[in-house]
């Protein structure tokens, strides 16, 4: 005899759909646009590809976009570069560990110790969200003559293996890199046991070569992105 459980409708679980939470632990920097708008979240969300470093890490992209055609509103009129950020569009950016082949540059500069945790003098968060900020009024086209000026005055570049005038794809690529080369600025980076913490993480105790590499890249991250 079958059970009378067995002829009692069962449950229907709705099944989940992506979305991206205003408090979302998996990005550090969120714009605040995105608390604003719920459709079209599941683009959001996306994470296009896993482009290996030099450093041989095969990395998930830690950057998504979306501008007013992403969410199917876009001018027939304009293209892809001509999209805006700001208030048709977000910028997500999640944080990853330094890259080893930066960890190697800031042992390359002799300045430190050879044990203790690799910490940011400026913090990563703060120079990643001045970024956003500052592209949000910009067109996708004009960000990139933004952010290659940025990295002539630190020194540092994108990865090169993508072109952000090739493609949208390649775009989203290089944006990702284009942050992350300023957040993870080698030079911005010490190796030391004991720090103050805090928002301007100093080292206890250095000397001087290190103390003055990291009071200038402080002065520059003032002047170029008030943090």
């Amino acid at each position: 005899m079958r059970k009378r459980e067995d002829h009692l409708p069962k449950a229907q679980k709705a099944p989940d759909e992506p979305r991206v939470a205003a408090h979302d632990r998996r990005f550090d920097v969120l714009d605040p646009l995105a608390l604003q708008r719920s459709a079209g979240n599941a683009a959001v969300a996306r994470l296009l590809g896993r482009p290996t470093t030099a450093d041989s890490r095969a990395l998930q992209r830690m950057t998504a976009i979306r501008t007013r055609a992403d969410l199917g509103y876009g001018n027939a009129q304009q293209t892809w570069q001509q999209e805006l950020f700001g208030q048709v569009g977000t910028v997500l950016h999640h944080r990853e560990g330094i890259p080893n082949t930066v960890k190697a540059q800031v042992n390359a500069f002799g300045d430190g110790q050879n044990a203790g945790t690799y910490k940011h003098h400026v913090p990563y968060d703060a120079i990643a969200k001045a970024i956003i900020d500052n592209i949000s009024a910009m067109t996708l086209g004009q960000a990139i003559g933004y952010l290659d000026g940025l990295h002539q005055a630190f020194g540092v570049r994108a990865n090169e293996q993508f072109d952000p005038q090739r493609s949208r794809a390649d775009y989203d690529g290089w944006l990702d890199s284009a942050i992350v080369a300023l957040a993870d600025n080698p030079s911005n980076i010490f190796r030391w046991a004991n720090s103050t913490g805090g928002w301007l993480d100093t080292p206890i105790g250095a000397g001087a070569a290190l103390m003055n590499r990291l009071n200038t890249v402080r002065q520059l991250y003032l002047a170029q992105l008030n943090v």
